[in-house]
């Protein structure tokens, strides 16, 4: 989510799932309990997965992309067969069309774009070099695939999108905002202790789960739009903060002391429940919950 010039990440929808035989089919259930809510509720809105090179899998791919109509983003295997587009066939030529063209493996040299864009919290500069290709592992779909060397450290990166209309700068910089999400997952599990929920139902697990994720939406929405008190503060408290070329140096801490000061009078620790640590959570059946923040636990009873 962009507000203004800044990019927050926040968790929109949560599924809770027993673990299938592996973590492919476990993500292909999820992406279908959301298109299926989406339906539900007449949502229409493009949604776009972005993965990294683990989750490259045909299975995971197509049916992202045909039977739930999301678009795709994954990092890839750089070794992968990736061929041209084949030439069109030319009238009166006997045999069948080609399916593939020449294979496409570039190397370090031949990347033949240079940029400079604004990742991972930095100016990067990078080279690239962009290609609209049939790609073996997917039965050859055509897809996008761009092959990246950052920092000009001799290394290749290969990004693949199943958006061919997407520019390649686009897609580079889609692709970066997969890290936004790491910062918020360890947030949720270490700073507001997701791991160390332990309810004797599913009911009391949801409840306290989405007053968890309610409490850190307000924290990361209020840090931004009460970024010029969080400056204000800064320089009367925190005055070693300011420096005299940089102005105002925004960190972490310095915001949650900010927010501490604005709601003093909200003592949020009040509304969390005593948990005891050594309360072991009873199996449940196979029954899948899922909710979304909009959703009345409607599943559970």
């Amino acid at each position: 989510m962009n507000i203004g010039t800044k990019s927050i990440t926040l968790p929109l929808y949560v599924y809770l799932v027993k673990p299938q035989k592996n973590l492919i089919t476990t993500t292909i259930m999820i992406l279908r309990e959301i298109r299926r809510v989406m339906n539900k509720r007449g949502v229409s809105v493009e949604v776009e997965i972005i993965t990294d090179s683990w989750f490259a899998r045909q299975r995971l791919i197509l049916r992202a992309k045909y039977k739930y109509d999301f678009s795709i983003i994954t990092m890839a295997r750089k070794d992968l067969a990736l061929y041209k587009l084949p030439p069109a066939k030319r009238k009166r030529v006997r045999g069948r069309p080609r399916k593939r063209g020449k294979r496409l493996e570039p190397k370090v040299e031949d990347l033949n774009k240079e940029t400079t864009l604004h990742l991972y919290g930095r100016e990067v500069t990078l080279r690239y070099k962009q290609a609209i290709c049939k790609a073996k592992f997917l039965n050859y779909e055509v897809i996008k695939a761009i092959w990246i060397e950052f920092d000009n450290n001799n290394s290749l990166r290969l990004i693949l999108s199943t958006d061919t209309t997407l520019k390649a700068e686009e897609i580079i910089k889609r692709y970066a905002k997969r890290w936004d999400i790491e910062p918020m997952f360890d947030e949720l599990k270490n700073r507001f202790k997701f791991k160390d929920i332990m309810m004797h139902s599913t009911h009391s697990y949801y409840q306290f789960l989405y007053f968890k994720i309610w409490c850190f939406i307000i924290i990361k929405l209020s840090s931004i739009e009460f970024s010029h008190s969080v400056t204000e503060f800064i320089k009367e408290m925190l005055p070693w903060r300011v420096h005299y070329k940089k102005g105002v140096s925004v960190t972490a801490g310095s915001t949650q002391l900010a927010l501490q000061n604005i709601f003093s009078t909200l003592h949020i620790e009040l509304f969390f429940p005593k948990l005891n640590k050594n309360t072991q959570c009873k199996p449940t059946n196979t029954t899948l919950y899922s909710t979304g923040l909009d959703i009345i636990y409607e599943k559970v009873r």
